[in-house]
């Protein structure tokens, strides 16, 4: 299953047709949330609604 969503990096066997490349959207969103915590983005401060 984690071959076939691409959730691994590096080659799959030659049997499995990957239908995703989820492993790229998964590094991107956590980078994203890393760069917003450290820009003070998120957590929003209390009183701003979230």
């Amino acid at each position: 299953m984690h071959d076939l969503l691409g959730l691994n990096e590096g080659p799959v066997p030659s049997f499995v047709k990957p239908y995703a490349r989820l492993a790229e959207t998964a590094k991107a969103a956590f980078a994203q949330y890393v760069s917003d915590v450290a820009d003070g983005v998120f957590p929003p401060s209390a009183g701003k609604g979230a």
